[in-house]
């Protein structure tokens, strides 16, 4: 089954698509490995990936107190998903556990073609498409299907262009507000792109001719041109986990009215934010990149200002011992928080606002140091104060 939730409100709305493919049939490790694999091998990540995804967006709905996509002004209508691992995966929906189809390119367009026929059916909806798994790219980006490499000949035959998907969409889907989010590698394989077969074909294609009567689209894509998305074995992935933090709280700008709303552009500038900060400890690096048209609309609507990941800590290593972080509010809403450094850095959640910063040591050790007035603001805020003895 792909179809995990369905409302009955005939109307517009949030619709969205997940597909996770981790278990390829042809490429190394697969129950029917091609001659050729040109070195693509098993993926443990996405579906643990995209079943966190489904679980975010549908959380609300089977528990009302949980995390979750919530959007007063487009709300979730449906959801669709596809998830191809060694053992088959179910999800809780409002109606109970649902076990998720693989995802051939077949069953992908069945998929995908329900998931379009409701932003077609109803103009002004928001259409969310999220997929993780194997990827190449060569000026376009291509998603690869797990019965990709079914035939030596035609190696793209079960792959498709991510790009022409979003490009014809756009020229369907009236006045709506497309988002793209693409969790996969964007490396050039040369020996795939001179084979014999031509290009993957997106799943909708239209003349470009064609009037565009989208309202706007965004394509936030895990890493370069060229380059590599990174997982821990059988965990979310970096670029996912980052989306699903800065959805859960950790973006958003203030709308008039005191309301607090995710665009694409906050989204955008706090997965980037956590993908930089993890890059500090990480091995390999990774950044997303972003392509957005149009003036959009909230993906998600939060319930109060958003939260930020306030860290700092203390350098030089030999003045820990003596020393002490602290934070507060300029509004004097709260009293001065303090953390010693014995116990390391500071970590913690706090509002968007004006807070006063510093490090001191009780006993004079070192010179005490301020951040006055500083503007802390999502989705993370993080500083190593440099003492000087």
């Amino acid at each position: 089954m792909t179809t995990v939730y369905l409302s009955p409100e005939d109307k517009s709305g949030t619709h969205v698509l997940i597909i996770g493919i981790g278990a390829y049939t042809h490429l190394m490790g697969g129950t029917a490995p091609a001659t050729n694999t040109c070195g693509m091998e098993q993926l443990s990540s996405p579906s643990v990936s995209a079943k966190a995804m489904v679980d975010w967006f549908v959380g609300p709905l089977v528990a009302p107190d949980s995390s979750g996509f919530r959007n007063t002004q487009s709300p979730l209508l449906s959801v669709e998903a596809l998830i191809a691992s060694d053992t088959p995966t179910s999800v809780q929906s409002p109606d109970g556990m649902v076990e998720l189809e693989g995802a051939t390119l077949d069953q992908v367009r069945i998929a995908y073609g329900r998931w379009r026929d409701r932003l077609i059916k109803h103009p002004g909806s928001t259409g969310i498409f999220y997929f993780c798994g194997h990827g190449l790219s060569a000026a376009k980006q291509y998603a690869l299907c797990q019965d990709f490499l079914a035939y030596a000949g035609a190696p793209f035959e079960k792959a498709f262009d991510i790009n022409a998907t979003l490009t014809g969409l756009g020229k369907e889907a009236v006045d709506s507000d497309i988002h793209f989010w693409f969790d996969a590698c964007r490396t050039v394989s040369a020996e795939m792109l001179l084979s014999v077969g031509g290009r993957p074909m997106g799943l909708t294609e239209l003349p470009a001719t064609n009037e565009t009567v989208e309202r706007s689209h965004s394509f936030l894509q895990a890493t370069g041109e060229g380059k590599l998305a990174f997982s821990k074995k059988n965990k979310v992935s970096r670029f996912t986990q980052a989306l699903l933090t800065s959805l859960g709280g950790y973006a958003g700008e203030s709308r008039p009215g005191n309301k607090w709303e995710v665009g694409s552009g906050e989204l955008h500038k706090a997965v980037k934010a956590f993908l930089k900060d993890e890059n500090k400890s990480a091995d390999r690096k990774q950044s997303c990149a972003h392509d957005t048209w149009g003036e959009g609309v909230a993906i998600v609507q939060l319930s109060g200002p958003p939260k930020v990941k306030l860290s700092l800590d203390l350098s030089p290593m030999d003045m820990k011992a003596h020393g002490q972080l602290f934070y507060q509010r300029c509004d004097g809403a709260a009293l001065k928080s303090i953390h010693s450094c014995s116990q390391g850095g500071l970590q913690v959640d706090v509002e968007i606002g004006f807070y006063n910063l510093g490090a001191e040591a009780p006993a004079g050790h070192f010179s005490p140091m301020l951040f006055a007035n500083e503007m802390v603001q999502p989705p993370l805020y993080d500083h190593t104060f440099e003492v000087c003895t």
